[in-house]
């Protein structure tokens, strides 16, 4: 929320929340199904997005993929425009890439499964993390024509470290914008979000 009020006040924004959070609701389990949950969201509070010049879709850390296949399925309409912008995040085929994935899975869920135990994390979230991985491994991300703009922050990342040419194969164009003074959840941690918003302007907005 307080991203979206550091940007223009003609921006409209929507927040998709992962559906594995919403008590009841069944764990998406690939990035497909979950990114046709928020496509039925969207059409259902915009009735489509024909009315808009311009689509922009932001992504954090995993959600950077989601983001990714959300602007593969919605349907573009002429001339508007779109851009995908992500914090520290990886491409799906990443995962592939850090060591046998059975092993990294199994240290994961081990260590999360520790956590749960000492009572710090319920397991509803422990269920959803496995699922996020399994779902991440899984999915092939296609190329799409939109450019994209690849924000770094000083962390050192999980997966190690994310470049444009990681995303290249999978969309239009992509341009860095490096953060080096600021952590990987400090842009919300500490309410930085308008060092972001450089990165969220389409070049003449």
């Amino acid at each position: 929320e307080r991203l979206v009020t550091q940007m223009t006040p003609e921006v409209d924004a929507i927040g998709l929340e992962y559906s594995g959070l919403a008590a009841g609701e069944t764990i998406p389990t690939t990035i497909a199904d979950q990114v046709e949950i928020w496509a039925e969201e969207l059409t259902f509070e915009l009735g489509g997005l024909e009315n808009f010049d311009e689509v922009m879709v932001f992504g954090f850390c995993l959600g950077g993929s989601f983001a990714h296949e959300l602007l593969n399925v919605l349907d573009q309409h002429e001339n508007q425009r779109r851009r995908l912008v992500i914090f520290d995040g990886h491409p799906s085929v990443t995962m592939a890439k850090v060591g046998p994935l059975a092993e990294l899975r199994y240290a994961v869920k081990n260590e999360l499964n520790r956590t749960m135990a000492s009572g710090r994390l319920e397991k509803r979230l422990i269920e959803m993390g496995i699922a996020q991985i399994d779902a991440m491994s899984n999915h092939l991300p296609s190329r799409i024509d939109v450019p994209m703009n690849l924000v770094l922050s000083g962390s050192s990342l999980s997966l190690g470290p994310v470049t444009p040419e990681d995303w290249s194969p999978f969309v239009e164009s992509c341009e860095q914008f490096l953060l080096p003074d600021i952590g990987h959840v400090d842009f919300v941690r500490h309410r930085l979000e308008h060092l972001v918003t450089p990165a969220m302007q389409f070049a003449d907005s």
